[in-house]
């Protein structure tokens, strides 16, 4: 979602839902120059194929963007 947002398009094409789901499991995306390094390093954590590395949902929630933000508890 966070990369809809930025560039407005999904991350992940393909002519065919094997296509598509090939580049979700290897993670093949580009991210244009005009996101900021910020958001660029965001995308990579939360888009990570290998969940071992992926950032959770604490570390996301203490990102600059979320430091400030005010959680329901959960």
């Amino acid at each position: 979602l966070l990369y809809f947002m930025l560039v407005g398009v999904t991350p992940f094409k393909g002519e065919t839902v094997q296509e598509l789901k090939k580049c979700i499991l290897d993670g093949a995306y580009s991210i244009p120059e005009y996101v900021s390094a910020y958001a660029q390093s965001l995308i990579r954590k939360t888009l990570e194929p290998d969940i071992s590395q992926r950032i959770s949902i604490l570390e996301l929630k203490k990102m600059l963007w979320l430091r400030d933000t005010k959680f329901t508890d959960s």
